[in-house]
C-alpha cells in the first residue's frame, strides 16, 4: 500500500504543478528555454508518466477502499465519490494523449497557442457582446451569436 500511495500522491502532485507552470507561464518565457513543439512533446511525455503513476496507484488504493471492508466501513461516500471522479478525470486526460500525440506530430504549435488564447478571445468576445448590448439604443440591432 505505501508505494500505491506514494505512486498516486507523487504522480498527481506532479500533474497538478505541470498544468500550473504548463497554463500560467507566459509563452514568451517558454519560448526562452524551448521551442513550440519541444514544450508540446515535453507536456506529452512527462503528462504520460505521472498520469500512469496516478493511474497505477490511484486503481490500487480505489480498488482496495472498495473491496477491503475494513477500509469500506470506515470511508464515507464522499471518501469514494471524490477518488472515483478523480479518477475518472485521470482516464480522460490520459484519452487524450493519443491526439495530443497527433497534433504535435503534425509539427503545428498553433493547436497549442489556440487552446492557450482561447480564454482570452472568449472573454474579450463575451466583453464586446456586452458593451454592444449595452450601447445599442434597441433590441433590433444587438448582436447575435446565432
Amino acid at each position: 500500500m505505501r508505494w500505491a500511495s506514494n505512486l498516486f500522491h507523487i504522480g498527481i502532485l506532479a500533474i497538478f504543478g505541470g498544468h500550473f507552470v504548463g497554463l500560467l507561464t507566459p509563452h514568451s518565457v517558454f519560448l526562452m528555454v524551448m521551442g513550440d513543439i519541444e514544450h508540446q512533446y515535453l507536456a506529452i511525455i512527462l503528462g504520460t508518466i505521472f498520469g500512469l503513476m496516478t493511474l497505477i496507484g490511484g486503481g490500487i488504493l480505489w480498488w482496495r477502499r472498495f473491496t477491503n471492508r475494513r477500509i469500506s466501513a470506515s470511508s464515507r461516500p464522499s471518501d469514494k465519490f471524490v477518488l472515483s471522479w478523480l479518477m475518472a478525470t485521470l482516464i480522460l486526460g490520459l484519452i487524450t494523449i493519443p491526439v495530443s500525440i497527433g497534433h504535435a506530430g503534425h509539427g503545428d504549435p498553433r493547436v497549442v497557442t489556440a487552446m492557450r488564447n482561447g480564454s482570452r478571445a472568449l472573454s474579450t468576445c463575451t466583453r464586446i457582446r456586452l458593451i454592444w448590448k449595452v450601447s445599442t439604443p434597441s433590441s433590433r440591432y444587438t448582436y447575435s451569436s446565432a
